[in-house]
């Protein structure tokens, strides 16, 4: 087996195996490599879970001699079972930039360099003029799985040159000896409609040379108990599930016996209905595959936000100065969100207004979509809309919008009522968050003009 990642230093650099040149080209396995994650492990080496792959990785050095030709390919022998979807392999030209997946292809037969060995393939990479001469290049092997190692030669061909880089030292991936588990896992959560899905697709594979008997699967997703479930569906049927335990699924079943190189392909869905309350929630699971003594895992874990709000809408009048104001405070432990707000204001006939402030929102006229000018008499009758985009509610906090008048002239010796109403508050990101509602809606709040005027709903 692969030893397991730890960290490794570059210095002193330390090579396990290191050949060359022919030809002006020398081909190296550094002691050190570098993951995708930037962390620096010995070479080869093996991440668990929930990673559960291994990296392996070689240098190639060619100089600048003017009878040195530029490689046109390489071959590096790998387990037969690995599958093309299996592997990435990355290239990194100097100390230019990151490593940069590159084509490939996995043959058990080439032209230039011969038969695998048994139990093997060719990894074949083709240079393409990505690089010529006075340059070193990388290649690290990413694999999905952990596997035994073993030495083979590493062959180049430059020009009309096949070289043969055969010196007992460089370390490859070789097929377990007997039957492997690998398990691989992605989950993804989707708002349709506010309705919550819950969705995992999770892959076992045999990566040995062996077949396993009696592969048995268990996943057990632990769902916080403020959900209430839906319809669970699962693929293949066969797999039971079973919600007897209040926060468990568990989904289980045989796959029966595993070749070597086989993979079983395993999908369920979870609808969730409904969530009791607003809060910051996190849906984790672990999936197993056990035959025998061997077994494999992997993990994944899901966030998922649902927030509610509290709604006020009041009004103040100062002499001839008003205000109408909209309050969104998050209830209990509702996480930080962003809405937009749907308000109306109706100005009756007899009495004209100067607005003065919409407090960022966009406020248009009803019948012909222009929008409402600041600092300007407008008179009644006249429908407004008001849109305020991405208003943003901090977690546990509370956010205001005030639209503010002045009232220039009341024409009309009747009552009137100055209305003021919130009429819609929606997610700006519907599939972002769960939203329990903002509440009450519609909310209103006028204000009584006659010879004088006063607010109903005082702030």
């Amino acid at each position: 087996m692969v030893e397991p990642a730890h960290p490794c230093d570059c210095l002193p650099y330390r090579n396990i195996c290191s050949r060359g040149p022919k030809n002006g080209i020398s081909v190296t396995q550094p002691a050190c490599q570098s993951l995708p994650d930037g962390s620096v492990v010995n070479n080869p080496a093996f991440v668990g879970p929930p990673v559960n792959k291994s990296y392996w990785t070689y240098k190639f050095l060619i100089d600048a001699g003017e009878e040195t030709e530029p490689i046109g390919k390489i071959a590096i022998v790998i387990c037969e079972t690995i599958k093309i979807t299996d592997l990435v392999v990355s290239e990194k030209v100097d100390e230019c930039g990151r490593f940069i997946p590159v084509p490939f292809t996995l043959t058990h037969s080439d032209p230039n360099f011969g038969t695998a060995p048994h139990g093997f393939q060719l990894l074949v990479v083709h240079n393409n003029d990505r690089y010529d001469t006075g340059v070193s290049v990388a290649y690290r092997l990413e694999i999905s799985g952990d596997f035994a190692t073993a030495v083979e030669p590493i062959k180049v061909r430059a020009g009309f040159c096949v070289l043969i880089y055969d010196c007992g030292c460089f370390i490859i991936p070789k097929c377990q000896d007997q039957g492997q588990l690998a398990v691989s896992k992605d989950c993804e959560r989707a708002i349709i409609d506010n309705r919550l899905l819950l969705n995992y697709s999770v892959v076992v594979s045999n990566i040995g040379n062996a077949s396993l008997s009696d592969v048995d699967f268990l996943d057990e997703i632990e769902i916080p108990l403020q959900f209430t479930l839906g319809v669970i569906t699962v693929d293949p049927p066969s797999l039971a599930v079973d919600t007897e335990t209040p926060g468990l699924i568990k989904i289980s079943g045989s796959l029966g016996t595993m070749d070597p190189g086989e993979k079983q392909h395993i999908e369920y869905q979870i609808q969730v209905v409904s969530i009791s309350g607003p809060g910051e929630y996190v849906v984790a699971n672990t999936a197993s595959a056990t035959s025998g003594g061997v077994q494999a895992s992997a993990s994944c874990h899901l966030k998922v936000d649902a927030v509610e709000l509290s709604v006020n809408k009041c009004c103040s009048l100062n002499n001839t100065s008003g205000e109408f104001a909209l309050k969104l405070s998050a209830i209990e432990l509702s996480p930080a969100t962003l809405l937009d707000i749907r308000d109306s204001m109706e100005i009756p006939a007899g009495i004209t207004l100067q607005f003065h402030s919409f407090d960022g929102c966009l406020a248009t006229f009803e019948d012909s979509g222009d929008p409402v000018p600041l600092d300007t008499d407008i008179p009644g009758p006249a429908a407004i809309n008001i849109r305020c985009s991405e208003v943003s509610v901090p977690a546990a906090g509370m956010t205001q919008r005030h639209i503010t008048f002045t009232v220039v002239c009341i024409s009309d010796l009747r009552t009137l009522e100055l209305v003021n109403i919130i009429q819609q508050v929606t997610p700006s990101d519907p599939g972002k968050q769960i939203f329990l509602g903002a509440h009450p809606v519609p909310a209103e709040a006028k204000i009584t003009l006659f010879a004088s005027a006063t607010c109903s709903n005082p702030c």
